[in-house]
């Protein structure tokens, strides 16, 4: 259940995008609309690249666990889809997918106290 719900969020949120972002802007050009659905997608994507190593090594690393991880994700996962759903301009929209690809990464870690994200962000 878990493994299918992060590619349901994903493909549903096609289904309707373009009507949403229609809303935000009605007098935007369909090129405008087109361009802000592929922003959209890849704000997501590109937070979950970004993210991806820090969340392995947390999952990897005794005092948090691959239990905990699944569970950030998925909270993380639901809070950006509600977010994103509740959005009532394009920058919102883009936050909240953004937010919900990295997996709230702000709410869960303290950089100072986590010495597998010390060493991630080193490389960055």
């Amino acid at each position: 259940m878990a493994r299918l719900s992060e590619p349901l969020t994903q493909t549903s949120l096609q289904s309707y995008m373009f009507y949403q972002l229609r809303s935000f802007s009605p007098s935007a050009p369909d090129s405008t609309i087109s361009y802000q659905a592929g922003m959209l997608q890849a704000a997501f994507t590109g937070a979950q690249f970004c993210t991806a190593v820090f969340w392995g090594r947390m999952a990897d690393w005794e005092q948090m666990g691959r239990k905990k991880v699944i569970l950030v994700g998925l909270l993380g996962t639901g809070i950006g889809a509600l977010g994103f759903g509740f959005s009532s301009s394009f920058a919102v929209a883009l936050f909240w997918r953004a937010l919900g690809g990295g997996k709230l990464i702000p709410c869960t870690a303290e950089p100072e106290s986590i010495e597998p994200y010390a060493k991630f962000h080193s490389l960055c």
